[in-house]
């Protein structure tokens, strides 16, 4: 941009030759420089004149080349101090992103140990609870066994062979439940030859608005006119308990209101939970007017 001096300059030139222009159009006795011609200058001055008109038209010509070579000069200067200026600016986001970088590098490095503190503190808790589930669970059973060798009189190495298989039959058998623990069984999902189970599953677990890692099998061996249950297993019991809380959620849905999850049982529980399913038919079928459910593995009415 033009200094003070130089716009002063601007309009002092400006008023010379509004000035000139003005005594030009006075002398040909026209009233607009577009009536300004040879022949109305011709008829209104002399050769002496004439003259000294072209003068200080050269010389206002001159004083308006001298200003644009000087803008010419200015507008590089301001150019380059705006590549300058662009220069500075790239220069700082660039800073700033790396500062940036290095920030996101930091914090998911925090982000990756904690997530793997807290993973091996899970891990340690769950193995400390299984171990001490097993040592409670040996130690009742060896005390049991024990009394009733000592009633039954046997002698102190049937006792001794008494305790290792308890030993063995309590571990497999906690080992079993926590196993158990951890599945979910689907009831009623509709099965075909190229199926794609991961995906139907992950399609039922959509419905109650969950998304766990999971591995599922059908159970059995496939027939024509029966459905097969699903196994599905979890990372956890905490994803299976969640899953089963909102299990109801399936009633509400059209296409997946016959699916029916349940924990993972043992024999013996799945023969019990029979027992309780057929007295469930019995009472709806006997007492239809009241609403009967299984609840803390017996069957309620009310």
């Amino acid at each position: 941009m033009p200094g003070v001096a130089e716009r002063f300059r601007f309009s002092e030139v400006e008023k010379d030759s509004t000035e000139y222009m003005n005594e030009v159009k006075k002398l040909c006795k026209v009233y607009t420089v577009g009536d300004v011609n040879q022949g109305a200058l011709m008829r209104a001055c002399n050769k002496d004149v004439l003259a000294a008109n072209l003068v200080e038209a050269m010389t206002l010509i001159e004083r308006q080349h001298n200003m644009l070579i000087n803008q010419r000069v200015q507008i590089g200067q301001h150019q380059s101090y705006v590549m300058k200026m662009q220069e500075d600016v790239i220069e700082a986001q660039k800073q700033t992103l790396e500062k940036y970088t290095a920030t996101v590098h930091g914090l998911k490095y925090e982000i990756e140990k904690s997530v793997q503190n807290s993973v091996e503190t899970c891990v340690n808790k769950s193995y400390n609870g299984v171990v001490e589930s097993v040592q409670t669970s040996v130690e009742s059973s060896v005390k049991k066994s024990y009394s009733d060798v000592m009633q039954s009189g046997t002698s102190s190495s049937g006792s001794a062979t008494i305790g290792k298989e308890t030993l063995k039959t309590v571990a497999k058998q906690v080992i079993a439940e926590e196993e158990l623990s951890r599945n979910v069984m689907v009831f009623g999902l509709s099965e075909s030859e190229d199926e794609n189970l991961p995906e139907k599953i992950s399609e039922v677990f959509q419905q109650l608005d969950e998304k766990p890692r999971f591995e599922a099998i059908r159970l059995g061996k496939a027939k024509s006119d029966t459905v097969r249950p699903v196994k599905v297993t979890l990372s956890g019991t905490s994803a299976v308990q969640q899953i089963l809380m909102k299990s109801r959620k399936l009633r509400e849905s059209e296409k997946y209101k016959t699916v029916f999850l349940s924990p993972d049982r043992t024999a013996e529980e799945r023969t019990k939970y029979r027992e309780l399913v057929v007295e469930l038919k019995r009472r709806t079928a006997a007492e239809p007017e009241k609403r009967h459910y299984i609840r803390a593995g017996e069957v309620v009415s009310n």
